[in-house]
């Protein structure tokens, strides 16, 4: 049996003109799986963490009086590592950073004046590096992701 555990969180904060935004967002995520044994050996906990912050630019096109449209590059720390227990020996990695250039595109659509909800993609190329015991090791990473969640809008029109 598999027991699957994920979490994540993340904010995000704008200033914005009628064409451009600069943004900076910030978030956390965590992942646990527990394989349980079906004998008499121990059951393998294996939980992962990360963080990451962003910094970027947004081009602001309107769509509608309650929709706009985003697209825009941006800067990227992130950092992260696993653990696993129930193995022999139990392990806790090093912790990985990246630095990363990314793009994104996505939409915000306001359900009223202060709530909406806002989609977006997300691609990114970086440079990732760890070191352990003297040894470092180096990779170029890059990816895709996507997101969808709540806006709320405060102290303007």
């Amino acid at each position: 049996d598999v027991e699957v555990q994920t979490a994540g969180m993340g904010a995000e904060h704008g200033m914005v003109t009628d064409d451009y935004a600069t943004t900076f967002s910030a978030g956390v995520g965590w992942f646990s799986e527990v394989d349980q044994a079906s004998d008499a050996s121990p059951d393998v906990e294996y939980t992962q963490s990360s963080w990451h912050l962003r910094f970027g630019g947004d081009r602001v096109v309107s769509l509608s009086d309650r929709t706009v449209l985003y697209v825009g590059p941006g800067f990227e720390y992130w950092s992260g590592g696993y653990e696993t227990k129930g193995t022999v020996p139990d392990f806790e990695s090093e912790k990985v950073s990246r630095v990363s250039l990314t793009g994104r595109v996505g939409a915000i659509m306001m359900l009223s004046r202060s709530v909406g909800i806002n989609c977006h993609l997300n691609a990114r190329l970086g440079r990732a590096q760890v070191e352990d015991g003297g040894a470092e090791a180096a990779w170029w990473p890059g990816g895709v992701d996507g997101a969808i969640g709540l806006v709320f809008a405060a102290g303007g029109d």
